[in-house]
C-alpha cells in the first residue's frame, strides 16, 4: 500500500500504468480508508482533506446537497456504498458519516418528490431501496445511545428533527447557564467560618449589634452545625431589640445543643417570660438556680426575684437588661 502513498501530497495519489507512476485523483484516493489498519497519519490526512474541502469522492458536498436522481452517473451507487463503508470504518463516530447519511437521505426525499410531481409514480430498483434503508438505519442509530437517559435525549432530538447545529446551540445554552450559575455561586460564596466568627465576636464586643446580628445570622445559615455561639449571641441581640419570638427559637435550639450552659438557661427563660410563657420560663429558671446556686449567687438571687414576679403574673422583670452585665451571659 505504501507504494501508492504520495508523501508530498499526503494522499494515495500514485498510480501505476505499465510500471510508470501516474497521478491518481478522485475516488481511488478514498478507498484505502476501507482498511481498518491504515496508518494513523494516512487515515487522518484523508479525513482532514475531506473536511477542509467539504467534498467527497465524486464531487458530493458534505456541506450542502443538490437535487439529482439517485442513478446520477457522476456518483454511482457502488461508489456511494464504498464511501459509506469507508466512513463507517474510518470515522464511525465523526461528523463525516453523519453528513454523508444526511445528504443521501435528503437527496432521496427530493428525488421522491420530483418523481411524484413528474411521473405520478415512484420507480426505484431493489438495490437502491436496500441502500437507502441501510443509510437510514445508520442515521437512526446515531440518534440513539446506549443507556436510558442518553437514549431518551437523542430520541427527543430525532423527534424534533434536530441536526448538529441545533444540538450545538442547546449544548452552548446549557453550558452558558451553568457557567453563569458557577460564577454567581463563587461570587456569593460565604466567608470562611473562622473569619465570620471573628467578625461577629469583634462587632459584639464593640457593641455594634447590627453587624454582629448580620454575621451571626450568616453563620447560622451557612454553618448550622457549628454555630451555637452565634445562636446565643444572636438570641441575646434579638432580646435586647425586643424581637422575642425569633430570639426564643434560636435560644431553644441553643438549649438543645448546649443543655448545661447557664447563659442558655437564663436567656431562654427570659425570652419565654417576656412572651407570657411562664411554664417554659420556670423550667429554664429552675435548672439555672438549682445548678448554679453556689457558682453565680448574685445572678441566682436576681432570677429568684423574677420567678416570684412571674408567680404574680408579671411578664416583664424590672431592668431585665442588666442581666447581661454578667460575663457568663456571653459565653458558652
Amino acid at each position: 500500500l505504501e507504494q501508492f502513498w504520495n508523501a508530498e501530497d499526503a494522499a494515495f495519489s500514485n498510480g501505476y500504468v505499465r510500471d510508470a507512476i501516474v497521478p491518481l485523483r478522485g475516488f481511488p484516493e478514498f478507498v484505502p480508508l476501507l482498511w481498518d489498519q491504515l496508518a494513523s497519519h494516512q487515515h487522518s490526512a484523508i479525513l482532514d482533506r475531506v473536511q477542509e474541502a467539504g467534498k467527497l469522492p465524486g464531487g458530493l458536498s458534505v456541506l450542502s446537497w443538490r437535487m439529482s436522481a439517485l442513478d446520477d452517473d457522476s456518483f454511482p451507487l457502488l461508489q456511494q456504498l464504498l464511501v459509506l463503508q469507508a466512513l463507517q470504518t474510518a470515522d464511525p463516530h465523526g461528523s463525516l458519516l453523519g453528513d454523508f447519511s444526511r445528504i443521501t437521505l435528503q437527496g432521496f426525499v427530493e428525488w421522491h418528490h420530483l418523481s411524484l410531481e413528474e411521473h405520478n409514480s415512484i420507480h426505484i430498483n431493489p438495490v437502491i431501496a436496500a441502500y437507502i434503508m441501510n443509510v437510514q438505519a445508520i442515521r437512526q442509530y446515531r440518534y440513539h445511545a446506549q443507556g436510558g437517559i442518553s437514549g431518551a435525549i437523542f430520541k427527543l432530538f430525532k423527534k424534533a428533527k434536530a441536526d448538529r447545529n441545533d444540538i450545538f446551540i442547546v449544548f452552548a445554552t446549557v453550558l452558558t447557564i451553568y457557567c453563569v450559575h458557577l460564577i454567581y455561586s463563587v461570587l456569593n460564596a460565604p466567608l470562611p467560618q473562622e473569619t465570620m466568627m471573628t467578625q461577629m465576636t469583634t462587632a459584639y464586643s464593640d457593641r455594634d449589634m447590627n453587624a454582629a446580628l448580620n454575621y451571626g445570622l450568616l453563620l447560622i445559615r451557612h454553618y448550622p452545625e457549628d454555630s451555637d455561639l452565634a445562636r446565643l449571641l444572636t438570641g441575646n441581640i434579638l432580646l435586647l431589640q425586643q424581637q422575642y419570638e425569633p430570639a426564643e427559637q434560636l435560644l431553644a435550639q441553643f438549649r438543645k445543643n448546649q443543655p448545661d450552659c447557664p447563659a442558655g438557661m437564663v436567656a431562654h427563660g427570659l425570652a419565654c417570660q417576656l412572651q407570657g410563657k411562664y411554664k417554659e420560663a420556670e423550667q429554664s429558671y429552675y435548672e439555672f438556680c438549682y445548678l448554679f446556686d453556689e457558682i453565680f449567687p448574685n445572678a441566682v438571687e436576681e432570677i429568684q426575684r423574677w420567678r416570684r414576679l412571674m408567680e404574680e403574673g408579671f411578664s416583664t422583670p424590672p431592668k431585665w437588661q442588666n442581666i447581661y452585665r454578667y460575663r457568663f451571659m456571653h459565653e458558652l
